[in-house]
């Protein structure tokens, strides 16, 4: 073998191949280039001739170095059986994943991972991940598109995609409580409702497009070759990446859960009926007319404004109670100052509503008590649409009745003494002094609780009544009635 077809040979051999297989690629390809040389000497070429034709057939471009490699690696370095298993190794991983409960989404899923589950979801998606990183640096094209394949079917069937489910709902919920504790946004809502269904997202899009990225490093391998040192460093920076993202969402997991859990809440924004403390407090102050001692007789009872509590609470719990507070959709204005006592109420696996206990004052420029209220000071249709539950079952045949034969210029005593017990329960009342006279307002619903929401008759009524100086001015029945659709609201006008 001449210097110029050993120096051919050289030059189209790919630089990134360990000795082995170099040299066994060297010994093939010479095999072949001198077989082609002694075809043309023995149809009559000399030596440089036969030299040039020989390579001249074999190729000089670039072109030529990756086709000879991959050919090779096709030939003598891929087994087909390592893509059967890379295939199936995926489809198992899920399955056990599956099997096991490490998955988060749906009812009868269990709920929020351990810590075990999330370990054991990282070690999933390590796998996964380690056996896309050893096929791209090994050059196994037929294994990155079996990984690829698997990894998209795995991410169609969205729900049903579970093992990297627990890892990502770590991992987000994670961020969501640091973001929560440290920074002015608030995303325990997030956590509770958005998170799961995310999780499920996130994961099918990870699958996705880590099945793309497997199919792109196969087309790389066919087109270039092994990967660079550039690429191996990525894949290095990478690593830790992945490293450290493990580590935070499993250190963090119990501690997230439990501040998403132990959220706190002041008031409950579906129930404010009027216990009896809130009422007996509420007849001493319409005796009161300032402001001022108002408030102090309010605190010596241990009420106080909202203001004034948000003064004692730290940022983080500032934000929160701005939250809790301002899911309450009160009707009346900014002027009403509103005072509640300071104890946290949650929400209870029973169902189990907590009265808030609201006590509202306006005053006037010169410190006079213009205005009194208690209990709910909702809209009846506001954010959360019907915002109160009556807690005693209500005959409403027997309160459109009463209502129905109630007149303008009738009586306070008539309409709430006579018949008070027929409007069901009492959940606001407020008082107004002007120069010339009083006004009170009163709001009763009326619930059958055992009621068909799709049956008007028995849906909750909300009965208003206004009253100036002891004497009916005005009243309204309102209430929803349901279907297939949506809901309409109907109002009841009390008869002039």
């Amino acid at each position: 073998m001449n210097d110029r077809i050993k120096s051919y040979i050289q030059s189209v051999l790919p630089v990134n191949l360990s000795d082995a297989k170099r040299q066994a690629l060297y010994d093939e390809l010479s095999c072949h280039i001198l077989d082609r040389y002694e075809f043309y000497k023995e149809i009559g070429f000399n030596d440089e001739e036969s030299t040039q034709k020989a390579i001249h057939d074999m190729g000089e471009d670039e072109d030529t170095t990756d086709y000879i490699r991959n050919e090779f690696d096709e030939l003598y370095f891929e087994k087909t059986w390592w893509a059967v298993l890379a295939f199936f190794g995926v489809l198992v991983l899920n399955a056990i994943a599956g099997a096991f409960g490490i998955w988060v989404v749906a009812g009868d899923s269990l709920g929020p991972p351990s810590i075990l589950r999330t370990i054991v979801s990282f070690l999933m998606v390590t796998a996964v991940l380690l056996g896309t990183w050893a096929a791209y640096h090994f050059g196994c094209r037929k294994t990155l598109i079996a990984l690829g394949t698997a990894e998209v079917m795995v991410a169609g069937s969205f729900l049903f995609c579970f093992f990297p489910q627990a890892a990502f709902y770590s991992f987000f919920n994670a961020i969501f409580y640091l973001l929560d504790r440290f920074t002015p946004l608030i995303l325990v809502d997030a956590s509770k409702i958005f998170l799961e269904s995310f999780c499920a997202f996130a994961g099918m899009v990870f699958l996705l497009l880590l099945g793309l990225i497997s199919f792109i490093l196969s087309a790389h391998i066919k087109r270039h070759g092994m990967q660079t040192k550039e690429v191996r460093l990525s894949t290095q920076i990478g690593a830790v990446a992945f490293l450290f993202i493990a580590v935070l969402s499993v250190c963090l997991l119990r501690p997230s859960l439990e501040y998403f859990q132990d959220y706190p809440v002041w008031f409950d924004e579906t129930s404010d009926s009027i216990d009896e403390n809130a009422a007996v407090l509420y007849d001493k102050l319409c005796n009161i007319r300032n402001y001022d001692e108002a408030k102090a007789y309010l605190k010596t009872y241990g009420y106080i404004s909202t203001e004034d509590y948000i003064e004692t609470l730290n940022p983080n719990d500032v934000k929160k109670f701005e939250k809790n507070f301002n899911q309450i959709d009160f009707f009346f204005g900014d002027d009403y100052e509103v005072f509640f006592y300071p104890q946290k109420t949650k929400m209870g696996d029973d169902y189990n509503y907590r009265s808030n206990a609201f006590l509202y004052l306006q005053a006037s420029d010169d410190g006079t008590l213009t205005g009194i209220g208690v209990g709910n000071g909702m809209t009846l249709y506001g954010k959360y649409g019907a915002t109160v539950f009556a807690k005693e079952t209500n005959d409403t045949k027997s309160c459109l009745e009463a209502f129905q034969a109630l007149r303008a210029g009738d009586s306070k005593q008539k309409v709430l003494e006579n018949n008070g017990e027929k409007f069901g329960e009492l959940y606001t009342e407020f008082r107004t002094y002007t120069n010339q006279s009083t006004n009170e307002y009163y709001r009763f619903v009326c619930d059958p609780q055992s009621s068909n929401m799709f049956d008007e008759k028995q849906v909750p009524l909300y009965l208003e009544f206004y009253f100036e100086n002891g004497v009916l001015t005005d009243g309204k029945i309102s209430y929803r009635t349901f279907n297939e659709t949506g809901s309409e609201k109907h109002t009841i006008e009390l008869r002039k």
